[in-house]
């Protein structure tokens, strides 16, 4: 139906027997019907009946439905829904172990499990290249087990082989150029090497293409912040916060925290701080990054004290994505971690010029990777093995 017209576009009558061994070749029967119908009426382009995947890869309806469950899942992904993703990827295999896009489907919500804080004994990682690999095994043409091969940097194992991932990821994307996890993915390794433009390119494309895929509406704005534009980045953040999704809601805070009135940005530090489930209030944020007389020797002896009371437990500046080691100015005990790049934020361009920023560029990869792909536009070789990076102030961006 023409909304403008109310000029009906495409009707079509089927009586035939649905059943489970009818069902996926009807679904596939109308879905064709439907594209060809367009192709004529509103002049969309033909090849678009190439690029249509309607095939269900297997014949148990039961797995398809699990499929299909968990697709949906785990594109509106978030800490609470993992585990259960994984189940029904996991139920879809079983049910039919030769079904390729349900082994895609699990080795893709494995391979995020551990950035979403996922630790129940389970080896994700190793789970994720095996689903990927058997995935690949039963069908080479799909694009989203490659994708996982190009982004399995939760090993543990430093340095990442960015070359190695991005070459997956290619390879990902020549299958299926319009692959939204594939564009997602290779736009967050980018901006983990500084080359922020191109990842703004890969994240706009995927959010063109599924404007719900809350996660690369969220990565586009924190490329637009590393990039110095944080009127983009707010942007982003607020179409973010419209739905609820707390993923990098601390990175925005902290950016916020350095533009904002105190009460606008205690408001964000308050939501990223319950989301991140931190060990500290926002005020003790706020302090820390805005209020001249802050003593970080004598607030860290102080919180230490108040922690081991808590808990037992000396703070850990370890843990990823902690904020204590910036809070508290304990640099060299920042640990580096893809998803939590303080060093790129614009807040702190302090740490941009600090040796600590060139120890996490080595110890990541990341020089290694410059070497043989080029600096992004903010970096440059000094010397024969050396580097310097510009700084780009929150003050200014």
């Amino acid at each position: 139906m023409d909304a403008n017209t109310d000029k009906q576009l495409w009707s079509q009558t089927y009586d035939k027997v649905l059943s489970a061994e009818t069902v996926f070749a009807i679904q596939d029967e109308i879905a064709v019907a439907i594209v060809d119908a367009l192709v004529n009426s509103i002049g969309l382009e033909a090849s678009a009946l190439e690029q249509l995947n309607t095939r269900a890869d297997t014949e148990a309806l039961t797995a398809y439905q699990r499929f299909l469950r968990g697709r949906q899942r785990f594109r509106v992904r978030s800490v609470s829904n993992i585990p259960g993703t994984i189940d029904l990827f996991q139920q879809a295999v079983e049910l039919d172990p030769e079904f390729a896009r349900a082994w895609a489907g699990l080795a893709a919500v494995a391979v995020v499990a551990p950035s979403w804080g996922i630790s129940d004994g389970q080896d994700y990682v190793a789970l994720a290249e095996r689903a990927a690999r058997r995935a690949i095994e039963l069908d080479d043409s799909l694009a989203l087990p490659y994708a996982v091969l190009g982004n399995l940097q939760g090993d543990g194992v430093l340095p990442i082989r960015y070359a190695e991932d991005l070459g997956y990821l290619e390879q990902a994307l020549e299958r299926e150029p319009d692959n939204t996890t594939a564009l997602l993915w290779r736009g967050i390794t980018a901006i983990q090497v500084g080359k922020f433009e191109q990842a703004v390119v890969d994240l706009d494309r995927c959010r063109d293409l599924d404007p719900g895929y809350q996660n690369c509406v969220v990565w586009g704005g924190l490329a637009r912040l590393y990039a110095g534009d944080y009127e983009g980045a707010m942007e982003s953040y607020g179409l973010q916060a419209a739905t609820r999704s707390s993923s990098q809601a601390q990175q925005f805070a902290l950016a916020i925290l350095h533009k904002e009135d105190e009460l606008t940005a205690l408001l964000a530090l308050a939501w990223a701080l319950e989301s991140f489930d931190a060990p500290f209030n926002p005020d003790l944020v706020y302090r820390a990054f805005k209020a001249p007389e802050f003593d970080t020797a004598a607030e860290y002896a102080a919180f230490s004290e108040y922690r081991v009371e808590l808990t037992g437990e000396s703070p850990d500046m370890s843990e990823p994505g902690s904020l204590l080691p910036m809070m508290f100015r304990r640099y060299a005990e920042l640990v580096p971690d893809q998803n939590n790049m303080y060093w790129w934020h614009p807040s702190f361009p302090e740490l941009r010029q600090s040796p600590e920023f060139k120890r996490i560029i080595r110890d990541l990869g990341i020089y290694t990777y410059w070497q043989q792909a080029g600096f992004p536009p903010q970096c440059r070789a000094v010397g024969d093995d050396d580097f310097e990076c510009d700084e780009i102030s929150a003050e200014t961006s």
